[in-house]
């Protein structure tokens, strides 16, 4: 008969042989995970610094239980292994495109050389170097064989010869097939347009006239209302555009309107409205929270009718805000969409607006948002044919994927928490965690400050802790500039200032409030004003981090909405039918 000392000595022993187990599995899943990063980053420097030194530390923290040392061997035997086979063959491909672009003369192999350096520049992630592989090359290689095309028209017409250096300064680069190989995209562009105008103005017009032209738009560019690189594709409108000499001679001399002259006289206008409003950006503290901020050159790089609708846009925003407690919440949601790059979002956010019975203020709100919408995305415009039931599987395969591969591990059961609650709450999480992002590209958090932070809300767990008070909260960590009650903004308060929400992405109690926060529909002007800056322990995470979970965040966001327009439900274990849904 089997005694209880014996009971517990075999309890002990097997124990020791599952640890035993454990220890064994949790060593092959850290080799393997090192020979990943080996590869991936090392070897193909296609992985990003940030978040392989995240896996890294992520495979360190391998507890001995069953699900945890059971996911890590199920994403090494799929997941990594379909990604290192990824990783190769985006780098195998990059270097056949930038190789043929070089054969076929359409980059100089200094060029080549710097769009290899810059595939593998260790600051961007693995996702960023796909789409740069997959999406941006082509197009780039597109643009740069019909540039050479063009080129190469030009330099076979009988008009070329004629054309002189007083012309066209550049053009002994125009006419060398390795110094034009060499010039950015941009640069090749406008020299093309130059010569092309260059020609057309000999053929009909004569060279007064191209001259009296070139000087008032350089004269526009030395007053830094016109780009140096849209020069020439200025010139190249102008004497497409006339059909004839005294036409051109109204539009290149006069003063009234429709001449250069009044054309000018608009940009000048424009950009004047934008220093104004840059200046404005740049100087008030805590002013159009969320907002883009682009730099002078960025914004003559813009057509006109982009500069016009981002300075309007930019001015309504200035004179709100300083405080949004007025602001209605459905056009503060549509800013946020807009700020974030969500031109699907905006667009759905606009159409529901149209329904709503709005004061004249906010219905000129909604016509200048319209109109950056429709200047400024780069979607292709809206598509609205509801979701099929396989594009909702199709949404629901890529979640998962996200999850497992994109996802901060440390954030996994917070969004599978929030995905079923809905759209909504990923998009909450998600506004959060941009407002970080845009707080720190514009000086608003560091890392300095956010240590003291960090260490005073823990200094305050412990004092509640020793008052027998609550310390469940203590690293739900939340600092308001301005010195009010933290406690507010976890009820959902509708302020005018900005809350830091330090969340502790190890404690699964503080894990567990912030998914309650986040559950919860919130008031705009609440998400509006609150940061989520993840940390581990008392180490704030830095803006790479954040950057790599809103790019995660923003494909769940895409995802959900395909499954919610086509009437399911996300669940973990698949889309629930509209059929179901409603049964």
């Amino acid at each position: 008969m089997t005694t209880s000392l014996e009971n517990r000595e075999n309890a002990t022993a097997g124990q020791a042989e599952k640890q035993k187990d454990f220890s064994g599995r949790i060593r092959i899943i850290r080799e393997k995970v090192q020979e990943y990063c080996r590869i991936t980053f090392n070897e193909l420097h296609i992985a990003g610094a940030q978040e392989t030194e995240e896996l890294l530390r992520g495979v360190d923290r391998i507890t001995l239980d069953e699900k945890d040392v059971a996911g890590w061997e199920l994403y090494i035997r799929t997941t990594m292994k379909d990604q290192i086979q990824s990783a190769r063959k985006l780098k195998t491909n990059l270097e056949e495109m930038l190789a043929k672009a070089q054969q076929d003369g359409l980059l100089s192999q200094d060029s080549a050389e710097k769009w290899m350096q810059h595939f593998q520049d260790p600051s961007a992630n693995y996702k960023r170097k796909e789409y740069f592989v997959t999406t941006e090359i082509p197009r780039r290689m597109e643009n740069w064989r019909k540039t050479k095309e063009e080129r190469e028209s030009l330099l076979q017409k009988p008009a070329f010869a004629l054309l002189s250096s007083e012309e066209i300064p550049k053009l002994s680069v125009f006419k060398d097939n390795d110094a034009f190989a060499k010039l950015s995209y941009k640069d090749k562009k406008d020299l093309v347009a130059m010569v092309s105008a260059a020609m057309l103005a000999r053929n009909k017009f004569g060279n007064d006239l191209y001259h009296k032209a070139k000087s008032k738009l350089d004269s526009a560019v030395t007053k830094g209302i016109l780009s140096p690189r849209k020069v020439g594709i200025w010139m190249e409108r102008v004497f497409q555009t006339r059909k004839d000499k005294k036409t051109m001679q109204n539009f290149v001399t006069g003063t009234g309107k429709n001449s250069l002259t009044d054309l000018i006289g608009s940009w000048a206008k424009i950009t004047g409205r934008f220093n104004k409003v840059h200046e404005q950006l740049q100087s008030k503290e805590g002013i159009a929270r969320g907002f883009k901020r682009i730099t002078l050159d960025q914004f003559l790089d813009m057509h006109y009718a982009q500069r016009v609708s981002y300075v309007n846009e930019a001015e309504r925003v200035l004179g709100t805000a300083g405080n949004i407690k007025d602001e209605n919440p459905l056009i503060l949601e549509i800013r946020h969409y807009l700020d974030i790059g969500d031109w699907k979002g905006a667009d759905d956010a606009l159409a529901e607006a149209n329904k709503e019975s709005l004061s004249q203020v906010d219905r000129d709100r909604l016509f200048s948002m319209r109109q950056y919408l429709a200047q400024h995305r780069t979607d292709g415009g809206p598509k609205r044919v509801p979701s099929s039931s396989a594009e909702a599987d199709a949404a629901w395969m890529e979640i998962q994927l996200v999850l497992q591969s994109e996802l901060d591990p440390a954030l996994r059961a917070l969004v599978k928490r929030l995905l079923l609650k809905g759209n909504f709450a990923i998009n909450a999480l998600r506004w959060t965690v941009y407002n970080y992002i845009w707080c720190h590209k514009n000086g608003f958090v560091n890392q300095e400050d956010s240590f003291e932070h960090i260490e005073n809300n823990i200094e305050a767990t412990q004092e509640r802790w020793e008052e027998n008070g609550d310390a469940g909260r203590n690293d739900v960590m939340l600092h308001q500039a301005y010195k009010r009650d933290e406690q507010k903004m976890l009820q959902g308060r509708k302020g005018d200032k900005a809350w830091i929400q330090y969340v502790n992405l190890t404690n699964e109690n503080v894990m567990a409030g912030v998914a309650d926060f986040y559950s919860k529909h919130h008031d705009p002007k609440v998400l509006y004003w609150t940061t989520f800056m993840g940390c581990r322990g008392t180490e704030p995470l830095d803006e790479g981090w954040h950057q790599r979970q809103l790019d995660a965040l923003n494909k769940i966001r895409s995802a959900t909405r395909t499954i919610e327009s086509s009437g399911g439900k996300y669940t973990a274990m698949g889309v629930k039918t509209p059929e179901a849904v409603t049964a």
